[in-house]
């Protein structure tokens, strides 16, 4: 028997047939199956495989002695296995470290995607200045896969290079009628020199810099200087020295006058409400001499009174200010200032002296 011919299949029955087959491959090829490159596109964190993880070579190190007051180099290498990680923060214990993500010698910006095989490091700077003995810290990598959050810990045994007397030089206050000076003792265990002054601050001047010859122990002298601002000033005097590591002197002391303001350099109000009161005080005194009742005016500041109460009659003055902030006042910065004149009485003179306080505040919703 013949064989049957086969039947004549017509554009549109074949396009009937063929269109669900094209359909799928054209489905499955969209569908987001295997492609090159595909791990290198960041996901949610939602799409992160469970089984991606990031492996550090080790989180502990301790760094042995070092010396107080240099900058280490810490590094902590990882691996990335089995899929995406995300890195998205870098939390230090200390504010003497400073870490960074690097990938290939180069540094990343966070968060960072970082697909499976990548190997990178956690560097940070580890600044000592300041510590002595042992010092502990570390840093915890934030983010998403396997082994995150992560702790890096450090620690080094810091023995200081210079030993000073003393440590932190708090005078205390001084009466500005002349330069106040306070020496300073700097011990090493190898000879050394002071070499230059590279900050003091304002109203300080350094004396015995540069030392003339090397040697374990050195002197200089911090000076306080008269003509500065009363109040309370801190600095940092940092002096260099030939074996290139600077000594850190903290420097805190208090400037009076014969003549003084509590407060002597602003009136802080704080946060205030429209519609409510605002009163706040000054004192006004002389340490030698007759003081006579101050006279105060106000500046940039309407609708303020003024009164003045004698504490200790010729010495010791209060200066009341008071407000009523208007209901309708706006939100914002509330500044002025206030000018006294005051008549000081000393060594047979009358002498006038004029001192300003500024008067800084905010005004806040009253909601």
């Amino acid at each position: 028997m013949g064989r049957r011919p086969l039947p004549y299949i017509g554009l549109p029955e074949m396009r009937r047939q063929l269109l669900p087959a094209l359909s799928c491959v054209f489905l499955l090829a969209c569908s987001g199956g295997p492609a090159d490159g595909d791990s290198q596109s960041p996901r949610p964190a939602s799409q992160i495989a469970d089984s991606a993880s990031i492996l550090f070579e080790q989180s502990k190190l301790d760094l042995g002695d070092q010396q107080s007051g240099v900058t280490l180099d810490v590094v902590y290498p990882f691996r990335v296995e089995n899929g995406e990680v995300r890195i998205n923060t870098l939390e230090k214990s200390c504010g003497c470290l400073q870490p960074a993500l690097y990938i290939n010698g180069v540094f990343q910006t966070l968060p960072a995607f970082l697909p499976a095989g990548t190997t990178g490091e956690i560097r940070a700077k580890f600044a000592t200045a300041g510590f002595q003995g042992l010092k502990r810290t570390n840093i915890t990598v934030h983010g998403v896969g396997g082994g995150l959050p992560h702790v890096l810990h450090m620690q080094a045994q810091l023995e200081r290079q210079f030993v000073l007397l003393p440590e932190r030089l708090q005078p205390g206050a001084f009466l500005a009628k002349a330069e106040a000076r306070h020496t300073v003792r700097v011990t090493a265990k190898e000879p050394f020199r002071l070499t230059s002054v590279i900050a003091a601050g304002v109203g300080i001047r350094i004396d015995g810099v540069p030392s003339d010859e090397a040697a374990l122990e050195q002197f200089f002298e911090v000076v306080l200087l008269p003509d500065q601002e009363e109040g309370v000033h801190t600095h940092f005097v940092k002096i260099q020295t030939s074996i290139n590591r600077p000594i850190i002197l903290p420097v805190r002391y208090e400037k009076t006058g014969v003549v003084w303001l509590q407060p002597s350099s602003r009136l802080l109000l704080g946060a205030v409400r429209p519609g409510v009161a605002i009163e706040a005080a000054i004192d006004v005194g002389v340490r030698e001499g007759r003081l006579e009742k101050p006279e105060v005016q106000v500046i940039g500041l309407e609708e303020c009174t003024i009164d003045c109460v004698t504490l200790v009659n010729g010495s010791r003055y209060r200066v009341l200010l008071r407000r009523l902030l208007p209901a309708d006042s706006p939100t914002g910065p509330l500044t002025g200032q206030l000018e006294f004149r005051l008549f000081h009485h000393i060594d047979g003179e009358r002498r006038e002296i004029l001192r300003t306080l500024p008067v800084v505040g905010m005004v806040v919703s009253s909601k």
